[in-house]
């Protein structure tokens, strides 16, 4: 029994080896957005699954290279969107009112993960884990028929 167990064990470690060995010739597995030219574009058709009218969060890891007034995150225009304004971490939700909130700043040339989360009452940025501020916007999201797009803007 303890000979299969060492063969289990040694499979295992050959196999994490050859797993390790072959992700590790990939240098990166993100994409990257430039602002200087918007050829990388993600854009997630509208469906009703998009239109998300309750609770919500959203969330990603960064790594900004430079400081922009704005570098959007994630967006379904107009419904709700995250941002970084100047490297602080920003929000907007469509319920009661339709306004740029939050707080949490991120480092340049560096790996931060940023959260926005909405229940209905407000909603809560957090950076690196760390519950930074809330904003009181009541309500549920107002749908729309928009797209969603991931590190741009449309408009």
């Amino acid at each position: 029994m303890a000979r299969n167990s060492s063969i289990y064990i040694v499979l295992v470690l050959a196999f994490s080896l050859l797993f390790v060995s072959v992700v590790s010739a990939y240098q990166n597995f993100c994409l990257e957005f430039k602002a200087a030219n918007n050829d990388t574009k993600v854009v997630a058709k509208h469906s009703d699954s998009l239109n998300i009218t309750g609770e919500l969060t959203m969330e990603a890891w960064v790594y900004p290279t430079e400081i922009l007034g704005q570098a959007i995150i994630v967006n379904k225009e107009s419904t709700w969107e995250i941002e970084l304004q100047n490297l602080v971490l920003k929000a907007a939700v469509n319920s009661a009112r339709w306004a740029w909130e939050g707080g949490g700043k991120v480092e340049l040339n560096k790996w931060s993960h940023v959260a926005v989360s909405f229940d209905t009452k407000e909603h809560h940025t957090f950076v690196n884990g760390k519950y930074q501020v809330s904003t009181s916007i009541p309500g549920k999201i107002k749908p729309s028929t928009e797209n969603f797009h991931v590190g741009w803007r449309p408009c």
